[in-house]
């Protein structure tokens, strides 16, 4: 899995399916350093893309990490870490299967849907 920041996101193309015509923006929130939080139940159609995204509104020093598990948030052979407005984009069924961490307290993730 390769990380890309925000502008590179902006160029590229995450599937092979048409543009998506709308999206959904929602914030997870690390409020504890070292307790991993699944993000919220939120569907995610067939062959569209989830970007989770370092808020650019966070500490400069401020890591957020993603995984698919409590358990893999907390390895670091098994997580994606991303510095302030990285990003990554995943294909998931849900929003829920996705897991952030982060190295100060109070981090947001910033996760976009495609509809």
């Amino acid at each position: 899995m390769s990380l890309i920041n925000a502008s590179e996101a902006a160029s590229l193309v995450t599937s092979n399916t048409p543009n998506a015509a709308t999206f959904t923006v929602t914030q997870t929130v690390v409020t504890t350093a070292g307790t991993p939080v699944q993000a919220a139940a939120l569907a995610v159609p067939s062959n569209h893309g989830t970007t989770v995204q370092n808020s650019p509104t966070n500490a400069s020093n401020a890591l957020l990490v993603v995984a698919n598990s409590s358990a893999n948030a907390l390895l670091a052979t098994a997580r994606v870490q991303l510095s302030r407005s990285q990003s990554v984009v995943l294909h998931v069924d849900d929003v829920s299967d996705i897991w952030v961490n982060a190295s100060a307290n109070g981090v947001t993730a910033t996760i976009v849907v495609e509809a």
